[in-house]
């Protein structure tokens, strides 16, 4: 063994310049996948959060009909039970509950259509990102329905010409077919990037069921597991409450059986890295095939004296191959080293989407953070090192098995 390996090392720096050249070239390939593995991950990290966690909730409970017709009549009945019975599920990380309607809101000028959504204001500002999204006032609190306050959305308190301190009039009809309104303080104005949502406005639900006459109900709780592999149980372990189990209307669903079409986006995270690595290493394996094509060629008249002296034809296959096992194992380290530092930048400073205008970036109604932060997951840290491999045996088999078959006469003759 030591023979194959002295002679595989010797071979390696008869030509310094091509194997540098090469291996550079094989280390840049493995750094320059690391880092965009993991701001790939990042990116659709963040989108997930925007789309799934902040937006949809890992798991909907609904009246079976309400994803279909929205009516305010498709409701969650005892509604307060079967919420307090979610939050104190072990798996269950956070859980809010939102009740709809449509009014129209009236500033002290216009008027427009709107969406109402009741909203638990503790739970909301923890399970998605409103409290970011606040641009002017402050979101609501507890204490919210006591004095009838409402936030804004962007869209719609430009049009209605009100701002901070404005009061509204809303107007709408309620569960038993009465007309219904009410006068509200504007406490804050949010910006969420979705254009129906920036269109409607938020309160507390207890004063969203009091103008809906909508007491104990709700159209949707949302539910967060603990671990994203978790959702499937805890959708399962919902469905098995007693109150849903004897109520026939109210139906559980996981994210991606609510939005297939996000789940269809989400599964381009692995399509793309593998089109990426399929890409740089197949014109790394062309560099590697190159190389080690003009190292056997130079090399005929050495081969054809080893194979003079005895050496099998597998010998000489497993000679070539080992060379650029040893070349693969030095640019692997390397590139390998380069890419953990890439990736600690890339997961410190981030790269930025915004074009430099350092504004948050709409992507399918949805704002992304003007800047992406690179993710480092386990399960891919180590694939753009095994797939160099890989991809550098399967290129040296070919000039190694030409190697094997050389005619020992021939080889020595030639020049």
């Amino acid at each position: 063994m030591s023979f194959y390996i002295t002679v595989a090392w010797r071979n390696i720096w008869r030509n310094t310049r091509r194997s540098m050249i090469t291996g550079l070239a094989m280390s840049i390939s493995v750094a320059l996948c690391m880092a965009m593995i993991g701001i790939n991950d990042g990116f659709y990290q963040a989108f997930f959060d925007v789309m799934v966690t902040h937006r949809l909730g890992h798991v909907q409970v609904r009246h079976t009909d309400y994803a279909k017709t929205k009516s305010l009549y498709d409701t969650i009945d005892s509604a307060n039970s079967l919420y307090d019975e979610i939050g104190e599920m072990p798996s269950v990380k956070q859980r809010t509950g939102r009740l709809y309607g449509n009014a129209l809101v009236s500033g002290d000028v216009v008027s427009s259509g709107s969406m109402i959504t009741g909203v638990f204001p503790s739970s909301e500002v923890q399970f998605s990102s409103i409290g970011e999204q606040i641009i002017d006032g402050r979101y609501l609190n507890d204490s919210s329905h006591e004095i009838n306050e409402v936030v804004l959305g962007k869209d719609l308190a430009q049009t209605l010409g009100v701002s901070v301190g404005s009061e509204v009039f809303l107007f709408t009809q309620g569960s038993d077919g009465s007309m219904v309104y009410d006068l509200y303080s504007t406490v804050g104005i949010y910006q969420s990037g979705n254009v129906l949502s920036d269109r409607g406005l938020q309160m507390h639900l207890q004063d969203a069921r009091d103008l809906l006459l909508l007491e104990d109900k709700l159209h949707e709780i949302l539910v967060l597991s603990e671990q994203e592999e978790e959702i499937a149980t805890v959708a399962s372990s919902i469905d098995q409450i007693n109150t849903i189990s004897e109520t026939p209307e109210i139906v559980v669903n996981t994210w991606w059986e609510t939005s297939p079409q996000t789940l269809e986006l989400m599964g381009f995270r692995d399509i793309g890295t593998r089109i990426f690595l399929g890409v740089v290493f197949f014109i790394a394996g062309f560099g590697i095939l190159n190389t080690m094509v003009m190292s056997v060629f130079e090399r005929t008249t050495e081969l054809g004296v080893l194979k003079a002296l005895g050496l099998r034809p597998w010998q000489i296959v497993w000679m070539v191959v080992l060379e650029v096992v040893m070349l693969s194992t030095m640019a692997a380290i390397f590139g390998f080293s380069v890419g953990l530092v890439l990736d600690w930048y890339l997961m410190t400073f981030g790269i930025d989407i915004s074009n430099g205008t350092a504004e948050p970036v709409a992507i399918m109604g949805a704002y992304l953070e003007p800047r992406v932060y690179a993710v480092m997951k386990t399960d891919w840290l180590f694939t753009p090192v095994t797939t160099l491999f890989c991809i550098s045996v399967l290129a040296s088999l070919w000039p190694a098995y030409r190697a094997s078959r050389l005619n020992p006469i021939k080889a020595i003759r030639s020049e």
